[in-house]
């Protein structure tokens, strides 16, 4: 006998939990919006960019949590660990007006003109959903100029630095970006 009103109690309560969804979700916002952008490029075989439309430009940012943010003037640059060795800093490099693949140029110099951090690479962009051609995580290495090359890289947290990269493709379009950054632990 005790069993009917336990199984009854359960029945209401599973009858109020769907009721509880129901308003949850009538009461959500239906009203966002879907926005595509037709890109200025066109893909020949191969993942050749080989027609851009607009100036060229580069932009830096880095992503936070799969979310794309700019880099301004003043904005932190995040040095790290990697999981297979070695310090970098790894920003999101965005272009329009430029082919790919492309080559790349990245220099991090400390105020005082210390260079460390510089690489030169040709690697393939790809297309973000917003009309960018993107590379998200560009790596650059970390590292004091020689001969202190294997000291730890701790003192360069919070220093000042120029954090300079140039992209060019096989076109002969190519434009740069270059920011002043502070270096924080990343």
């Amino acid at each position: 006998m005790n069993t009917v009103p336990l199984l009854i109690r359960l029945y209401l309560m599973r009858c109020l939990l769907s009721l509880a969804i129901l308003v949850s979700l009538w009461g959500c916002d239906q009203t966002n919006e879907i926005i595509y952008v037709d890109p200025a490029v066109k893909v020949a075989p191969g993942l050749v960019i080989t027609t851009v439309q607009g100036d060229p430009y580069v932009e830096l940012g880095y992503y936070y949590e799969q979310l794309y943010d700019p880099l301004t003037e003043g904005g932190e640059c995040p040095v790290g660990f990697g999981l297979q060795g070695g310090t970098w800093t790894m920003p999101a490099l965005r272009t329009t007006g430029i082919g790919s693949p492309a080559t790349i140029e990245c220099r991090l110099r400390l105020e005082s003109g210390e260079l460390v951090g510089e690489v030169t690479a040709t690697q393939q962009f790809y297309l973000s959903p917003d009309g960018f051609l993107e590379i998200a995580f560009f790596p650059i290495p970390v590292n004091h100029a020689k001969p202190d090359e294997k000291e730890p890289i701790d003192d360069l947290y919070g220093q000042n630095a120029i954090l300079w990269c140039a992209v060019s493709d096989s076109q002969g379009r190519t434009n740069e970006s270059k920011l002043d950054v502070v270096i924080v632990d990343g």
